[in-house]
């Protein structure tokens, strides 16, 4: 596969469901296979014509519109999930693929979304993944998005049967799994049927919720991980992630350290690029982790550092930064949709009562 430039091994060896219960090539895939977890099993997706069509494009070395995400990574010079992808055992997968065989999900890693049930509006989100968004367009006449709950047909937990023995990894995103009833549902039926000590399961929490129940699962997984989601401290944490309470936060966050493993998750953007010394600093020194600052964001395009105006980024310079944040930076700024994020925030403030120059005062310039 070495001469396929645009080749990804994700559609051979792994399938994700999405927050709305949409099986997708990827998470980081705008999907389009309109086959969904209550009605299609796993393996009745992944040897479907859709996967298959997409399998035959890679193939060809084609680039697929619905894989945006990873052009633009590597466009901007960043690692995408279809690099990482190559990195697979998916050779063998192809070849079964070529004979007309069936395929069944070879990667250790299992990634899983339990709907969009959320409390928070995060500034980079929307309704796809946050309740709290659908009802807030909602109030708005922006659209009407449902509630959306993963349920899993009977045969997609036979499928589970035989996926399972290989995978030692399980990833869960949201919505906020925390306040999932289906979350904790999921992790009983792992547990009962004796999957759960060959299991490392990480789950991404904004850290806002943490229920009592959650504790009686300590010991029950080979490892039980928590990747906090924090994006910028005190004030600007709250303004981004619209509905944290940043004390009580924190307070969580001791909760979870004292009890599991934890980790943090920091999604780059616009909103803390300028920020990021402020913020590792903050987490070092307070639970002694280092964030790996490796989530770049590219979407919405506004919020993405690569489109920051060039008196900016030679302001965030002057921070201390990973090689990969310095060389964004140093890219002359192609796109001119920064105005665009400036005139959402606008709006922002007009809805929630806030002001987002007190916050970030190099922005004045663009209102």
């Amino acid at each position: 596969m070495e001469k396929l430039k645009n080749f990804c091994a994700l559609p051979f060896t792994q399938f994700t469901v999405s927050s709305f219960n949409e099986y997708q090539l990827c998470c980081d895939n705008l999907g389009d296979s309109e086959m969904f977890s209550d009605k299609h099993s796993i393996l009745e997706y992944f040897n479907s014509d859709y996967i298959n069509e997409k399998r035959l494009a890679f193939l060809k070395n084609k680039r697929l519109d619905i894989c945006k995400a990873c052009w633009v990574r590597e466009d901007n010079g960043l690692n995408s999930r279809r690099q990482e992808s190559l990195k697979s055992n998916y050779r063998d997968q192809v070849k079964r693929y070529k004979e007309g065989l069936p395929l069944i999900p070879n990667s250790p890693v299992f990634k899983i979304k339990f709907g969009n049930l959320c409390n928070l509006r995060c500034i980079m989100c929307g309704p796809q993944s946050s309740s709290a968004w659908a009802q807030h367009k909602s109030k708005y006449d922006e659209g009407s998005f449902p509630i959306f709950e993963n349920t899993f047909n009977d045969k997609t937990y036979e499928d589970l049967k035989i996926i399972l023995p290989n995978v030692r990894r399980i990833i869960v995103s949201g919505g906020e799994p925390l306040m999932n009833d289906r979350y904790y549902d999921f992790l009983e039926w792992l547990i009962g049927h004796k999957f759960s000590k060959n299991l490392k399961v990480y789950t991404l929490t904004n850290a806002t919720k943490i229920p009592d129940h959650l504790f009686q699962y300590k010991n029950a997984f080979k490892g039980l991980y928590f990747n906090i989601s924090v994006d910028g401290i005190g004030e600007r944490d709250e303004y981004i992630r619209t509905g944290t309470v940043w004390k009580k936060k924190v307070e969580n966050i001791y909760r979870l350290q004292n009890n599991f493993n934890i980790g943090f998750e920091v999604t780059i953007q616009t909103l803390n690029i300028g920020y990021i010394e402020e913020t590792k600093n903050f987490l070092n020194k307070k639970f002694k982790i280092n964030p790996p600052l490796t989530n770049i964001l590219v979407t919405p395009n506004y919020f993405d550092i690569n489109n920051l105006p060039a008196n900016l980024k030679l302001k965030y310079l002057k921070q201390k930064l990973p090689e990969k944040l310095k060389n964004i930076l140093l890219t002359p700024t192609k796109n001119k949709v920064f105005k665009k994020g400036i005139n959402f925030l606008k709006l922002c403030d007009k809805r929630n009562g806030t002001d987002f120059l007190k916050l970030w005062p190099e922005f004045k310039d663009y209102v």
